[in-house]
């Protein structure tokens, strides 16, 4: 084992508190200051918690209501917080009719009204452009809606919209799309969304990405498990962790009472897509904390702490003259960052390296948050939240950190050796599928002991790979017309594991799975019944299936992730089954006079044969993910009798 767990936590965060009684559906947390403040629907005015961790929650004060909220609004669907210049914008949608926008000094209130309904149906959530632009997404039958906001003054007494209206079509689930959540993240945009009904076992997360928000294009499913004790997964945000550099998936869950609790989970970044690190109930690692936070009432210090080659610093600051310190050597050797003549600048013993001129006007006698991040002459910053790139290479030093002329009381101050997600690289992975090409050794975890098998699935039929595990090394190179090759079998213990990868060329995923039935083959006689012509109107047999949404009627037909090979009096169909995105792979005309069909599906080193009749009519190999699960009979408006079934495997 190569690092030791310092403690997991439960995703059904049980208390006093949070998740009692109403539970706390629509989850959404905000960062003021150091503490996070997690806002929910709730069906007696707005609730509104406070953590330091993530992790531990106390409300807001004796009941946890929000101050000064409008009397009429008493369900508050989905609130949703972002600052702006001095304010706190709260927009919530009563009782699901529209949104009203409210506005206070105080995170906890009191919010006076900033707007009549804006209406645009449900779920508003904001985002912040580079260019200061200010964005409201919203839930939709056709995709996630976005529009413009205006200039959003200081003393603006109400809210309006620009008429022109972004339809992300991509961002569908089905037939109802909710819980739009918009991240920018080094200048990729990630749009997560949830569908159909929050009454669906299959209730799920997906999400867009792309270069620009009028180019986003579908990755994944994010978010989905139909498990008895773990179903009904969204409306989620995303959450910068205390450590700076992490990101986390904030989410819903149901339960059979009735009640949506709270879940949180590490997000992962490869490229442009994003992994959940192991959404579960149990087993969710310790969030970590920034290498050095403090809170001080001190105007002008210098902390002893200082930082590495790279860093990721918070600072929050209040007054004119109010700077951030980092790099400090002595007085006249040191950065500082700050706010003035509308511009951010950053500059080095009072000269300037970095300005950013900042297009809407803002106040230098309230509270702005700071963030920068360097890495390898790359720098990141963030401004109230906003992201800014600097493509300038410019070469940063490292030193202590610290506080000049800053009037705010009791003031944050953060610091940790992560930047440009460089803490996904020293995250100890759950998930069983796993290859960065940016980092080449990285720890995992075993849940149980048993029998793991050892994978490589490559992007194309030719791949190679160098790699060390235990004391095995692996030199493979593949030029089969297998994409997926197995290497050895090994009996593991619960417990952390090291992977070094050396090199690797298309491979896209090594794979350590416990899988009873890794080649296996079903098979059956089915006498169609009935006269069921439609394309989704099948009966045959079901393949490698998890996440089966049944008795559900939010969603579509092929409410599971899996293989179906069925047929009706028209044709017999392969379908690769992936909810609202199903694939049909393969279709083939049949005898309209026969009533009975022979199936039967092999699997084999991840191929996968169809048989009708004992003929082989179509094979595949997943090119996308590992596929694996249950094996079992399909019935969707095409009555059949099943004569037998016979299933065999490993």
């Amino acid at each position: 084992m190569s690092r030791e767990i310092l403690f997991t936590y439960k995703n059904n965060f049980s208390n006093d508190f949070i998740n009692s009684q109403e539970g706390a559906a629509d989850p959404f947390l905000i960062k003021v200051n150091g503490y996070y403040y997690l806002f929910f629907t709730a069906s007696d005015g707005l609730i509104c918690y406070r953590t330091f961790d993530l992790l531990h929650f106390e409300p807001i004060n004796c009941n946890g209501h929000v101050e000064g909220i409008n009397e009429n609004i008493k369900a508050g669907y989905a609130p949703e917080v972002f600052y702006f210049n001095g304010f706190y914008y709260l927009i919530c949608s009563p009782n699901g009719n529209g949104h009203f926008v409210f506005k206070s000094k105080n995170i906890v209130g009191p919010y006076i009204k900033a707007s009549e309904n804006i209406h645009e149906m449900i779920d508003g959530s904001f985002f912040i452009d580079s260019d200061e632009k200010i964005y409201l997404s919203r839930a939709s039958e056709t995709g996630i809606i976005v529009k413009e906001f205006n200039e959003c003054k200081r003393n603006d007494t109400d809210f309006a919209l620009f008429n022109n209206e972004l339809v992300i079509k991509e961002a569908k689930v089905g037939r109802w799309n909710e819980g739009p959540f918009i991240l920018k993240r080094y200048g990729k945009y990630y749009l997560t969304y949830t569908g159909t009904h929050f009454l669906s076992s299959a209730y799920r997360v997906e999400y867009v990405s792309g270069k620009s928000l009028n180019n986003l294009k579908y990755k994944d499913c994010l978010l989905l498990s139909t498990s008895k004790d773990y179903y009904g997964l969204g409306h989620s945000m995303n959450i910068l962790g205390p450590n700076l550099d992490s990101d986390y998936i904030v989410y819903h869950s149901m339960n059979d009472d009735g009640i949506r609790r709270f879940n949180i989970a590490r997000l992962l970044f490869k490229d442009d897509k994003i992994i959940v690190n192991n959404p579960s109930l149990n087993n969710n690692f310790n969030i970590e904390r920034p290498t050095f936070e403090t809170f001080t009432n001190n105007s002008n210090i210098i902390f002893n702490y200082e930082t590495s080659s790279t860093f990721s610093i918070e600072f929050n600051l209040l007054g004119k003259e109010a700077k951030g310190i980092f790099g400090y050597k002595n007085n006249s050797s040191y950065y500082s960052l700050y706010f003035k003549n509308n511009e951010i600048r950053l500059d080095f013993n009072n000269k300037n390296l970095i300005n950013i001129k900042l297009r809407r006007n803002y106040s230098n006698d309230v509270l702005h948050n700071f963030r920068i991040q360097y890495k390898d002459k790359r720098i990141a910053i963030y401004f109230d939240n906003i992201e800014f790139l600097i493509n300038k290479h410019i070469v940063l030093q490292s030193g202590r950190i610290g506080y000049k002329n800053n009037l705010l009381n009791n003031a944050y101050i953060a610091s940790s050796n992560y930047a440009f997600k460089s803490s996904d690289q020293n995250e100890v992975y759950v998930n069983k599928s796993f290859v960065y090409k940016d980092k080449k050794e990285y720890d995992f975890y075993i849940f149980e002991d048993g029998e793991y098998y050892l994978s490589i699935l490559g992007k194309e039929e030719v791949f190679n790979i160098d790699f060390e595990f235990l004391e095995d090394k692996f030199n493979y190179k593949n030029d089969s017309l297998n994409k997926r090759i197995d290497l050895k079998i090994y009996s593991l213990k619960k417990g952390i594991y090291t992977l070094k990868i050396n090199n690797e060329t298309n491979v896209e995923y090594l794979i350590l799975s416990i899988d009873k039935f890794k080649d296996y083959e079903a098979e059956t006689i089915v006498k169609l019944l009935g006269n069921p012509i439609e394309t989704t109107d099948l009966v045959g047999l079901v393949s490698d299936v998890t996440n089966y949404g049944k008795d559900n009627s939010f969603e579509s037909c092929y409410s599971l992730n899996g293989y179906i090979f069925g047929l009706n009096r028209k044709y017999i169909y392969v379908v690769l089954a992936r909810f609202n995105h199903s694939k049909i792979l393969f279709k083939h005309k049949i005898d309209k006079c026969k009533n009975e069909f022979k199936l039967k599906i092999k699997k084999y080193n991840s191929i996968v044969k169809f048989c009708l009749d004992e003929k082989e009519i179509y094979k595949t190999i997943d090119n996308d993910i590992y596929i694996e699960g249950k094996i079992g009979i399909y019935n969707n408006h095409a009555s059949g009798l099943f004569k037998y079934i016979k299933i065999k495997g490993e």
